[in-house]
């Protein structure tokens, strides 16, 4: 279960951060009954507990066959009559040695880091401060090479690294107050070269090209730095870039209107240009549109509903770009799009028509809520259904809409039902259930759904609160909540 690639990025973000500010704190990683929790200290990931049996260290050792699993249990039992934590114990007999102790939780703390960053289900927080790991046994892994370590492999697809660096005419430079992440550390070949070439002048294609080593290896190398903060885009093209955005706004309409015309379309449309277009007329409409379109414009203001859409749009037009700028890759995505569509394809695209269509139908009815006309909603999100009855997200506004009106509550719990039989992990058809049940005075019902709720979302105040109201009470929390 893959991640989306703007959320997966801001993930690695955090773990990034803690390598550039030298932070201490926990990660929390939680998705329904699961909780894993990762401790820094100092820039560096010392310690990491899952509350799943089998993600558990003691499990691993037995699965790396480090120990067996009989002198698991009988140094379970020995540990406790002790006193002492098995870990501890394992090391202070001698049944493990703590080179390898401290080698098997380096690795399987950074699987367990990765598969968190990678799960969509899972959400993260960080709280700043320093855990209190009494008893048990630390290493010590750097947060700059758990990114380098992850850039490495993640993303699995070259071009969505592509598309999270930029235009391959982005001009890096060296950041100074990051240096002492790089100062007398040994760092890959790769990473050496993008630092020494990163002059703010020499464009990243250059880079790419001129690199010892190959084309993708670099490219992952220059992700990392920029994610660990090392090197950044040029501070003129920056500015400029800037100065553009702050005078060429787009309305709403304008807004909502390309984002519903970008549902299906191909790299061309896209952009807007002919498949005849050159590459500066591609890199010219790439600009257009970043002037225009940016996420950074919609991050405050009275377009900021809109920017999930825009993130994901904008997505689109960065790998449009990095596709038709570059003369290989265009060639073989001509070759692609010109390819001989069977009639399977063909039933396919009828059905991403379909698609395409209960999404602008979804688009409208979110427009006409926040304009507060609930009753019109209600029509697209019916037809959005029947165009596309398999996203639980459509049947969960529809069912949030109707059960404010007290003579459509039958249909509003149906469509809240749908939308879990869907997707039973999300708790906000748990919450909007909850909702109508409380409306209808059945109270029992109602904290029964708000619990659900809190089993997938544990530190939501507003399920806190709604179970409280209908109980006169809340919840009691264990050790993973």
């Amino acid at each position: 279960m893959n991640s989306t690639p703007a959320l997966e990025h801001e993930r690695a973000l955090i773990v990034a951060q803690q390598a550039l500010a030298a932070g201490s704190g926990i990660l929390s990683c939680v998705g329904g009954k699961l909780k894993r929790v990762f401790c820094f200290e100092n820039g560096s990931l010392i310690f990491a507990a899952s509350n799943v049996i089998e993600e558990q260290l003691e499990e691993y050792l037995v699965k790396r066959k480090v120990i067996s699993r009989g002198q698991r249990v009988v140094a379970q039992k020995e540990a406790e009559e002790a006193g002492q934590k098995l870990l501890s114990y394992l090391t202070s007999k001698g049944i493990v040695k703590t080179d390898d102790m401290k080698r098997a939780q380096t690795d399987h703390f950074r699987d367990l880091l990765f598969q968190s960053l990678l799960r969509p289900d899972i959400e993260l927080t960080f709280d700043r401060g320093r855990p209190d790991l009494t008893g048990q046994i630390a290493t010590e892994v750097s947060a700059f090479d758990l990114i380098l370590d992850y850039t490495a492999a993640y993303p699995e697809n070259l071009d969505d690294v592509r598309t999270r660096i930029g235009p391959p005419d982005m001009r890096p430079a060296k950041v100074e107050r990051a240096a002492r992440l790089v100062d007398d550390r040994p760092l890959p070949a790769t990473v050496e070269h993008v630092l020494r070439s990163s002059d703010g002048d020499t464009e990243l294609g250059e880079i790419v090209e001129q690199s010892p080593e190959s084309a993708p290896d670099t490219l992952r190398a220059a992700y990392a730095l920029l994610l660990l903060g090392v090197i950044e885009p040029a501070k003129a093209a920056k500015d400029e870039a800037l100065s553009e955005l702050a005078q060429d706004k787009a309305s709403r309409e304008e807004t909502v209107a390309r984002l519903n015309n970008a549902m299906g379309a191909d790299h061309y449309a896209i952009l807007g240009v002919e498949q005849t277009a050159s590459a500066d007329d591609v890199r010219e409409a790439y600009y257009v549109l970043a002037r225009r379109f940016h996420p950074d414009r919609f991050r405050a203001g009275a377009l900021q509903d809109l920017l999930p859409r825009v993130e994901s749009y904008f997505t689109q037009v960065t790998e449009a770009y990095n596709t038709l700028h570059d003369a290989e890759r265009r060639e073989v995505y001509n070759e692609e799009l010109a390819g001989f569509k069977s009639e399977a394809d063909k039933k396919q695209e009828a059905e991403q028509d379909l698609t395409s269509l209960a999404r602008q139908n979804y688009a409208q009815a979110k427009v006409l809520i926040n304009k507060r006309r609930k009753n019109e909603a209600v029509v697209f999100l019916e037809n959005a259904i029947e165009q596309d009855d398999t996203k639980p997200l459509y049947f969960l506004e529809l069912g949030t809409v109707l059960l404010q009106n007290p003579r459509r509550r039958p249909d509003a719990e149906r469509h809240l039902k749908r939308a879990l039989e869907l997707e039973p992990t999300n708790p906000k058809g748990y919450a909007g259930l909850g909702e109508l049940y409380a409306r209808a005075k059945k109270k029992a019902e109602a904290a029964e759904m708000y619990r659900q709720a809190l089993n997938w979302d544990p530190d939501n105040p507003e399920y806190e609160e709604a179970l409280k109201a209908v109980t006169g009470g809340g919840r009691k929390k264990g050790l993973f909540g």
